[in-house]
């Protein structure tokens, strides 16, 4: 993705600051000199044409639109150009030094055909919002597991509408589907997803800052919650409508030490609260929470610089949540959501108001493609592991089934996506996430297959998927194979699903398997793996009954050594196994192994030892 730089800058003190007609400030974008820019408009004024935006305002659509125009007139003149560029996508990485710009909504830009810039599909133009911050000594690994809290609060004080929490529950734990499973009890549970209900801030203040303490801190926090004016003399700010015993809002300046003390800061903050990035104070930058949580060193802040509809807020924790937590570039999914509320919610400004802070750290692009290899794993993993207890159950439904196709092919479109954006690397990582891809197609197959078992009306439609869904994970088996000959899993995988699907054993790739299984043993005393990869080869070329046993022996032996609860490399064997009797011998569509025999003893082998 390409990031386009435009910075502001301006003498004197950056922290306090009132714009002025014709007051300069120094821009700079990318690698171009620097120049001088002035703004058109003054503080109260700018103060006015933003009120007039406010959903209190009692003005029609058109009425707001004009409005909308004008102010982009106003932004166009003062922001740099970037149309020209015809890469796409591309961030306008904008960081606002003086204070006082953060008023600017430079989120409703349009284009000559007054289209708003940041909500096109076809142009993909994804603005982000940053100041620039002393280099951070201790970057910490951004996570794989997430671990989110959510917060939300419906005081007692005041007149306020009760908060749609109940939705952005479940918009949440749908995002989690990957590391939540059916099975889970509520202390695992609450490891990756935790509830804060009508919270204080001290409530709020204890929860995060005793999983900080005990190292497994919260990855990203949602808070759901009224924002409302307080107004104190000579100032004025949106603070947060939390349960407190005083019964007041909490001020921005108490809420945010939450974060100072923190060894480990949260990665992603969203506040759906209404003006929670409202600059409405030109003291200090210190009362707008969203710019203050970012300037303590939380690296992706969410908010609204107007207020926000429940509509909004809902449509911002389901796309941004599901899109982030689905491995997608943070950036992307901050594009998606925008053009979400642009598309779904017309009739509100949600679109212009939701506003991003930004701080990517050096290598993201590096950090996202290892990152996602581990994250797709752990999702996979739970994927695997509700399909295996549903196929064990054989009590599953249609609907089940239908459940876990969905989430995989989410997994899948993901997947294709970073290998698409990394395609031109041809790195470790990219390998590895072209095997995922073939592992995932395969078990999506397997999941048509059962579903099949359910189903006579959708049989031939469900025996047609399974056999795409093999033959691109052949595909991708493939692929993997020919860029990597030393890798016999993937090796093993391709010459497998080659067979099942044609009667044909690839010579010429199994002998190159066979050199990879032995090197890979010779290179490491305690290899487990590749007894399992020899197993399954051994039984395609048929191999004698006493050397695949053998073999299985040693599988055994080596299993022993690895601290593994759940006995792992042989339950994955026995999987394997297991697909060849119960789904390809089964089904005269596919190729079956020569000796049926053999294979029953090796399955019975194997189950004696879980």
């Amino acid at each position: 993705m390409q990031s386009i730089l435009i910075e502001y800058l301006r003498f004197d003190d950056l922290a306090t600051g009132v714009m002025m007609p014709d007051k300069s400030y120094l821009r700079l974008k990318a690698s171009e000199p620097v120049g001088s820019v002035k703004i058109t408009i003054g503080h109260k004024e700018l103060l006015q044409k933003l009120y007039d935006l406010r959903y209190e305002v009692n003005f029609s659509q058109e009425e707001k639109k004009e409005k909308i125009i004008e102010l982009s007139k106003l932004i166009k003149s003062f922001m740099a150009d970037f149309s020209a560029s015809e890469e796409e996508p591309i961030q306008i990485d904008l960081v606002l030094n003086p204070s006082e710009l953060g008023l600017l909504p430079f989120e409703l830009l349009l284009d000559d055909q007054d289209i708003p810039w940041f909500t096109k599909e076809d142009k993909k133009v994804i603005l982000t919002r940053r100041i620039r911050q002393n280099f951070i000594a201790k970057e910490e690994k951004w996570p794989i597991i997430p671990k989110v809290l959510f917060v939300y609060s419906n005081p007692t004080y005041g007149s306020f509408r009760e908060v749609p929490w109940k939705e952005h529950r479940s918009f949440l734990k749908y995002a989690l589907r990957s590391w939540i499973t059916e099975d889970m009890d509520q202390n695992d549970e609450n490891e990756v997803f935790t509830i804060i209900p009508n919270a204080s801030l001290l409530d709020l203040k204890s929860k995060i800052t005793e999983a900080d303490n005990s190292g497994k801190p919260f990855t990203h926090i949602h808070v759901l919650a009224h924002g409302t004016e307080i107004i104190e003399p000579f100032d004025r700010e949106f603070g947060v409508a939390l349960s407190n015993e005083n019964n007041k809002p909490s001020k921005v300046e108490d809420f945010v030490t939450i974060f100072d003390e923190l060894k480990i800061k949260p990665f992603t903050v969203t506040y759906c609260i209404c003006d929670s990035g409202n600059f409405i104070s030109p003291i200090s930058g210190e009362k707008n929470i969203v710019h203050s949580t970012h300037k303590r060193g939380v690296p992706i802040v969410i908010g609204s610089q107007l207020p926000l509809s429940f509509g909004g807020a809902k449509v911002i924790v389901r796309d941004f949540y599901n899109s982030l937590l689905g491995g997608e570039d943070v950036r992307r999914a901050i594009h998606k959501t925008r053009c979400n509320l642009y598309t779904t919610l017309k009739e509100t400004h949600d679109w212009m108001s939701m506003v991003a802070y930004v701080r990517l750290p050096e290598g993201y692009a590096d950090y996202l493609l290892e990152n996602n290899i581990k994250r797709e794993l752990a999702a996979l993993k739970t994927i695997r592991s509700n399909a295996d207890k549903l196929i064990e159950s054989q009590s599953g439904t249609i609907d089940d089934y239908d459940s876990l196709i969905n989430d995989l092919n989410s997994r899948i479109n993901i997947l294709g996506i970073q290998i698409e954006n990394d395609d031109k690397r041809d790195s470790q990582l990219s390998l590895e996430m072209v095997g995922l891809m073939g592992s995932a197609s395969k078990r999506l197959a397997e999941i048509y297959f059962y579903k099949s078992r359910l189903s006579d009306t959708d049989s031939l439609e469900l025996r047609a998927q399974q056999r795409k869904c093999l033959e691109e994970s052949q595909v991708w088996y493939k692929k993997a194979s020919l860029s990597n000959l030393s890798h016999h899993w993937s090796l093993v995988q391709f010459i497998s699903l080659h067979y099942v699907l044609t009667g044909e054993v690839l010579v010429k790739y199994a002998t190159a398997a066979e050199i990879a299984i032995e090197n890979a043993i010779i290179e490491n005393p305690n290899e487990v793996w590749a007894y399992g990869s020899r197993l399954e080869l051994g039984l395609l070329l048929n191999q004698p009954e006493s050397e695949l046993m053998e073999t299985l022996k040693k599988l055994e032996d080596q299993a022993k050594k690895i601290d593994s609860q759940d006995n792992f490399p042989l339950r994955s064997t026995h999987l394997q196994l297991m697909r060849y009797k119960e789904w390809w011998i089964a089904d005269n569509e596919y190729s079956e192994v020569k000796d049926k025999s053999c294979l029953q003893k090796l399955i019975s082998q194997v189950e004696s030892t879980f």
